[in-house]
């Protein structure tokens, strides 16, 4: 019976910081992108380079972080990879010539500052880096 407490009480502390740690990413868009919000089957597609616009009919280029602890958050809470498998990926759509790889930034900031320059760019960054500039998309 402990065991089984113990199990439970482990699984929903897990649970929760899961939640928590997605709460913390926003995922951000260009103001020129009609979405308001997106789900996360719409973005795994965009990131996963299926798709290149959203249910609501709204055309998007991802924008990507280079590897840091919110590009790997994102790619783990959002996409179920780590960044290794998502450059594979990638690249192997590259070479294939399906797709072009995702324009790439060095910083938080710089994602604020491209995508709030670039018209129909989608991005994520954490919820502390100021993102006034842009649009900030709910995930559902």
């Amino acid at each position: 019976m402990k065991k089984a407490i113990l199990t439970v009480t482990l699984l929903a502390f897990a649970a929760l910081c899961a939640a928590r740690a997605q709460a913390q990413i926003v995922v951000i868009a260009n103001t020129s992108v009609s979405a308001d919000a997106v789900s996360k089957a719409e973005l795994r597609d965009v990131y996963n380079g299926v798709s290149t616009s959203l249910k609501s009919g709204a055309r998007v280029r991802p924008v990507i972080l280079k590897d840091c602890p919110t590009h790997n958050q994102f790619l783990m809470d959002y996409l179920g990879k780590n960044s290794v498998t998502f450059l594979i990926a990638w690249r192997g759509l590259v070479l294939s010539g399906q797709a072009t790889m995702p324009k790439s930034v060095d910083s938080e900031p710089a994602m604020v500052d491209y995508i709030s320059k670039t018209a129909g760019t989608i991005g994520y960054v954490s919820k502390a880096t100021p993102h006034d500039s842009v649009k900030e998309l709910s995930v559902h």
